[in-house]
């Protein structure tokens, strides 16, 4: 009764936490229950506590008002076909995420994450691997951002201190002075907190250094080079 009164996203945080808990709840008894003996049962037991309590508590933390909770949007891209699609379609998507930064606001979210990162419709746009248009999207560093730029600058009035504006980025797109330029841009926009993870995989994949320390490395060199608000998600190999 106490979730039905609840404005709907916290309610569905509420639901989240409760979920995870069951659902952690359950995996002990079925572990104990089918592999009573099993020296793996303890094992098994940690990795659903790593990998889904931490869920649980953010849910619980951000009902306390200790979390806030951001909404990440993004599009999917074209990959290679990025090139030839035509201006009008990407001038229609731009117009869906504005829209959708205003659907966010009236849900009840504490702000909106862009991703620019990992070869999604942004991260293809940024970067020079990718986007090799000759119109207003592409053909220099500048017109490169346009998308991001205009996004930002056209929703900028719905940000305040109470509804925030993310940006999660590659730090080598496809090499860590393109990341650093475009941290530097974004800084330029006023958008923060900036979250920096690994850029173009071609580019991760053709360095002679490992994957990981080409992530951390790009984050560091981004957040040294701007001094602006930034946060990063660790990697995991699994």
């Amino acid at each position: 009764m106490l979730i039905i009164g609840m404005p709907h996203i916290e309610a569905l945080m509420i639901a989240v936490c409760v979920g995870y808990g069951i659902m952690l709840l359950w995996d002990v008894v079925l572990l104990y229950r089918y592999f009573p003996s099993s020296d793996t049962s303890a094992f098994l037991f940690l990795r659903w506590v790593d990998e889904f309590q931490p869920l649980a508590f953010t849910g619980l933390f951000v009902n306390l008002g200790l979390f806030t909770h951001l909404v990440q949007l993004h599009h999917a891209g074209f990959k290679e076909g990025i090139k030839d699609v035509p201006e009008h379609i990407l001038d229609e998507i731009l117009e869906n995420f504005k829209m959708a930064f205003n659907r966010a606001k009236k849900a009840g979210f504490d702000g909106i994450e862009i991703h620019g990162a990992h070869t999604y419709l942004i991260s293809q746009l940024n970067s020079r691997l990718w986007n090799l248009r000759e119109d207003k999207y592409g053909g220099t560093f500048e017109k490169r951002m346009y998308f991001s730029k205009k996004l930002i600058e056209e929703t900028r009035t719905i940000f305040n201190d109470d509804f925030i504006l993310g940006y999660r980025m590659g730090g080598n797109e496809p090499e860590l002075k393109d990341g650093i330029a475009i941290a530097k841009y974004l800084e330029k926009l006023g958008v923060a907190p900036v979250q920096v993870k690994k850029g173009d995989t071609f580019a991760i994949r053709s360095s002679v250094l490992p994957a990981e320390y080409e992530t951390m490395r790009s984050e560091g060199e981004c957040k040294w080079k701007t001094g602006m608000p930034h946060c990063s998600l660790s990697l995991k190999n699994r």
